[in-house]
């Protein structure tokens, strides 16, 4: 493993644990206070170096962290509290960070490892301080994550409303939304449609792990007489996430040729891209569909078939880019000037 980048600033320490007695198991070094806390703890018999920063972070500079967590997780299954702990050394002290500051004690006298009780003995009060500061900082990071979650939320509503606009999809027939005077009372909680008889319902999830999709379907209201007519409408809803909102509404993908996008899924090297698009099939139904999307021509190509789509998506096919008129003309003059020069 690469040095670690502390490692001059350890080498004392080292040499001081090395040479000591075998309970002091592990070396904290608490001058320069201001960068941090620097020390080393013995972990399969040999000397780790550790790093904890002023906010409560700690670095395990010989460990994957990953490692070292799924260690503490197995850990933590077999046995709850952290006094059964059969962990030692390094990931034992993650389990002690864990564990420690939201109010689980280590017995002295437990019956373990001798390494084990020695780690605990000399760093228990220093892992408390630690685990303070970690909370506190932890709790002010969520308040500003919470503040600038609430910002990007609201921005994307009051984007999407704008992106009402330019959805177009099929409306009922001339005589199915006649515009009621009565139609609030009589259809509560029920948005209403907009002019052309189609109600475009989105809502905005700030949890990323609500899928995004989309519905349509042709809606029957209410009448307040039984002689009057009911009014009908295509009612389209569709749920959407902030992660939706970064990744397609900001690259200007959201909206094309009338129709919603839901997943820009790949962007091949010439450019074009796989998207998944929200269309209009038979009657008022839609269907999520995906489909070549080319930027220079601003044309969607459908991808009729499942293999294809299997193998847009996850092979290494590359769809054919189409030259625009443009492209096309200068390729005919291009041609000409050269049967010019050549008679």
């Amino acid at each position: 493993m690469a040095a670690s980048r502390y490692e001059q600033a350890l080498k004392a320490v080292y040499s001081a644990c090395s040479k000591g007695p075998k309970k002091f198991k592990v070396k904290f070094v608490t001058n320069n206070s201001n960068d941090g806390v620097k020390g080393v703890i013995v972990c399969n018999n040999e000397f780790h170096a550790l790093f904890f920063t002023p906010n409560g972070g700690c670095s395990f500079h010989n460990h994957d962290p990953q490692e070292l967590h799924n260690l503490v997780t197995m850990d933590k299954l077999a046995h709850t509290k952290l006094d059964e702990s059969a962990l030692s050394g390094c990931a034992l002290l993650m389990r002690g960070l864990k564990d420690i500051p939201t109010g689980q004690s280590f017995n002295y006298s437990t019956q373990h490892d001798p390494n084990v009780s020695a780690v605990f003995a000399k760093i228990k009060d220093t892992l408390a301080n630690v685990g303070a500061a970690r909370n506190k900082v932890r709790g002010a990071s969520n308040h500003k994550e919470e503040g600038m979650l609430a910002n990007i939320t609201n921005q994307a509503k009051a984007d999407i409303k704008e992106l009402l606009a330019k959805l177009n999809y099929r409306k009922p027939a001339e005589n199915a939304w006649n515009k009621p005077y009565n139609y609030k009372e009589n259809n509560p909680n029920v948005p209403e449609p907009n002019d052309e008889g189609v109600s475009y319902e989105i809502a905005l999830s700030a949890n990323n792990l609500v899928p995004v999709s989309a519905t349509s379907e042709l809606w029957v209201g209410n009448a307040r007489y039984r002689r009057d007519g009911r009014p009908q409408w295509v009612r389209f809803k569709a749920q959407l996430n902030l992660a939706w909102y970064i990744k397609v509404f900001r690259k200007g993908l959201a909206v094309i040729d009338g129709m919603l996008c839901l997943e820009h899924t790949k962007t091949f090297p010439n450019g074009l891209m796989l998207l998944k698009m929200v269309r209009q099939g038979y009657g008022f139904t839609v269907n999520t569909v995906p489909a070549v999307y080319d930027p220079v021509r601003n044309k969607l190509s459908w991808v009729n078939t499942e293999s294809k789509a299997e193998a847009l998506e996850s092979g290494d096919k590359v769809p054919r880019r189409r030259r625009t008129k443009s492209e096309l003309q200068g390729a005919s003059d291009s041609k000409e000037e050269k049967n010019d020069l050549n008679a």
